[in-house]
């Protein structure tokens, strides 16, 4: 049986949408299988069968946690990617030992966190909550 030379590119949970229907999705295809999953896993074991061939994981939601204990289950796993600021649903550690590469998009979202809270404080200081019953 011969393998593919074309990596299996997952996404296990895409809900809320935010990769589904994106051209950037479609710019993937040509580098790798790209598996879509719209729902979010139900439990750690249908999270497991959805990327158990997968050597690329997008991650587009920080809700689906990748702890240790299952990445270790996945051998073929070498690189994990983060469709927003934090890592926090990725266990960098065990990741960096088993050799998988994680990354995020760091400050993409600082000018729009600024602008809110600039717009939280203008909104405190004119006790708009107090005006809007």
């Amino acid at each position: 049986m011969q393998q593919s030379s074309r990596p299996v590119i997952v996404i296990p949970g895409d809900d809320p949408v935010q990769v589904a229907g994106s051209p950037h999705l479609e710019r993937l295809r040509p580098y790798g299988e790209v598996v879509l999953h719209r729902d979010r896993p139900a439990d750690d074991a249908e999270k497991m069968r959805r990327v158990a061939q997968a050597e690329v994981l997008i991650n587009s939601r920080s809700a689906v946690k990748w702890p240790e204990n299952l990445l270790r289950q996945l051998p073929k796993l070498r690189f994990i990617t983060v469709c927003g600021i934090g890592t926090d649903a990725v266990d960098l550690d065990a990741a960096r030992a088993l050799g998988i590469v994680v990354s995020n998009i760091p400050g993409k979202t600082a000018a729009i966190v600024a602008e809110h809270a600039l717009a939280l404080l203008l909104a405190a200081a004119r006790r708009l909550s107090e005006q809007t019953t």
